[in-house]
């Protein structure tokens, strides 16, 4: 078939069909006379390779045929995306998220998942952290959507309200942004839950394709000590 497709004479042709019939013919000979002493093992695996073959090349042209695209950019569904953003309460990490989320979207939803009976401090201190200075500057206000969990789930409520947020034939996408620790050693990440991880593999797994995850990542150390140089920086003149 590959000299066919090339245009090859037909010398190369008949070299690679000699070939195939002499390993072909070597193999049943093999199997036949050795077939108890551990050529059985061979005659077994044989159509089990080819089988896989088969399903990992049936597999990329799946792929292939889905994701193919011959048309041009379609323009009306550039429009800004629902950003969601799980906030247990605020910290430096977060502010980063939210600054980010602000710079891509109007529509910025924060979900706190509440465990308790009373209000958490994020809930408290909303309008005096992100409210007041964001209408100060005339800036987009995210909304703060408090989730109560009395059976202490936290990733569970999430996922539920993301999904319907974004049900599968919505034609507006929703930007998952997922804050999260980096330490400089793999040891740290012992003392640290790895709930943000957990919640990008269910996202990945029971989401659809109008929901993007979005890593949010703060650099332990590094990143404070950026911020702390740049409050020092002296003003040009």
């Amino acid at each position: 078939m590959h000299w066919r497709r090339e245009g090859g004479k037909a010398f190369p042709m008949f070299v690679n069909g000699l070939g195939a019939t002499a390993t072909g013919i070597t193999t049943v000979v093999v199997l036949v006379t050795k077939f108890t002493s551990g050529a059985w093992i061979t005659a077994l695996l044989i159509p089990c390779m080819i089988l896989i073959m088969r399903a990992v090349r049936g597999h990329y042209d799946r792929v292939e045929d889905e994701t193919r695209l011959e048309t041009p950019l379609v323009t009306r569904l550039l429009q800004e995306p629902i950003v969601v953003m799980p906030i247990d309460r605020w910290s430096r990490i977060s502010e980063k998220a939210m600054a980010f989320a602000l710079s891509m979207s109007a529509d910025v939803r924060c979900v706190h998942v509440q465990m308790g009976e009373d209000d958490d401090p994020i809930t408290k201190d909303w309008d005096r952290l992100v409210v007041q200075p964001l209408a100060t500057d005339n800036k987009p206000v995210p909304k703060l959507v408090v989730l109560k969990s009395p059976f202490r789930y936290i990733l569970q409520p999430l996922i539920d309200y993301i999904l319907a947020v974004c049900p599968k034939d919505s034609g507006r996408k929703i930007c998952v942004l997922v804050p999260e620790l980096v330490v400089h050693h793999w040891w740290e990440n012992l003392m640290h839950n790895r709930r943000a991880d957990l919640l990008k593999v269910l996202l990945l797994m029971r989401g659809n394709r109008n929901v993007i995850v979005i890593n949010i990542p703060w650099y332990l150390d590094k990143e404070k000590k950026i911020d702390s140089n740049a409050q020092v920086l002296p003003e040009t003149k």
